[in-house]
Formats: structure tokens, C-alpha cells, sequence
């Protein structure tokens, strides 16, 4: 079963001695179909597991992640259950790219929106190159 550590980071805020559990959700996206018919099979879930405040700061493994056969894609935080931007590692930004160029027309329009605006406020952040947040664009 796959695994991702979670590597949680927070802003300063005049309310920084609360803490909260945050939701880890995660979609599980596949293009399945025959020729030129493809149907998107995503459900957003409970709540896969809770970051507990705690772990907020540091790293976060999560063990029981779905399997992923050839191009399907996790998304986490789908359609923004929890308050906070996902920023995943190069390999998983271009697997996401790559099923986006295929089937973008297929994807739930809020779940794409938030993808992309992820990424420009992570590039925005300096966080991941801007030529990735364009690249998504295309």
C-alpha cells in the first residue's frame, strides 16, 4: 500500500495558540473507458485520516493511501474540505499535468479550479517553480 508524509507548515496569526485536527482527504481520480468514451470515477471521501495538532509543523506519514493503477492521480483536500493549499513533489505535479491534458474536460470544474489555484499560490509563494504552475495551464 502506498504511503505520503505530510510536511505541515503554518502562517503566524494573531489567533496562533489555537489548534485544530485537519482533515486529510484524498480523491482518487481515474480516466476509465473504451475509445474517446471516458468516464471519471471520483467520490470525495470521509476524511481518510485527521492531522492531529500535534503533528502540525512537522511531517505526517499517511500509510493507506488507494492504489493507483497507470495514470489515475490523487488529489488531496478535494473540493477544499479542509482550509489549507496541497503541494505535492514534481513527479506527482507532472502526473497530475499529464491526466489534466487528457481529460480536463471531464474533471469536476471546482476540483480543477482548485488545482490550478493551488499551484499559482504555491508558485506565487515560491514553493514550485512557475514553470510548472504554467504548464498546468496548457
Amino acid at each position: 500500500m502506498p504511503s505520503v508524509e505530510l510536511n505541515v507548515t503554518s502562517a503566524s496569526s494573531p489567533l496562533h495558540n489555537l489548534q485544530y485536527w485537519i482533515p486529510v482527504n484524498v480523491l482518487k481520480v481515474s480516466a476509465k473507458g473504451e475509445e474517446g468514451v471516458v468516464q471519471v470515477v471520483s467520490e470525495v471521501p470521509a476524511p481518510l485520516t485527521w492531522l492531529p495538532p500535534s503533528h502540525q509543523g512537522a511531517g505526517f506519514v499517511v500509510r493507506e493511501l488507494p492504489q493507483l493503477e497507470e495514470g489515475d492521480i490523487l488529489v488531496f483536500n478535494p473540493r477544499q474540505t479542509g482550509f489549507y493549499r496541497v503541494n505535492y513533489d514534481l513527479k506527482s505535479w507532472s502526473r497530475i499535468q499529464s491526466f489534466l491534458r487528457r481529460h480536463f474536460h471531464i474533471l469536476d470544474p471546482y476540483l480543477l479550479t482548485q488545482i490550478i489555484d493551488d499551484l499559482a499560490a504555491l508558485a506565487k509563494a515560491g514553493l514550485v517553480p512557475y514553470h510548472v504552475a504554467l504548464d498546468i495551464t496548457r
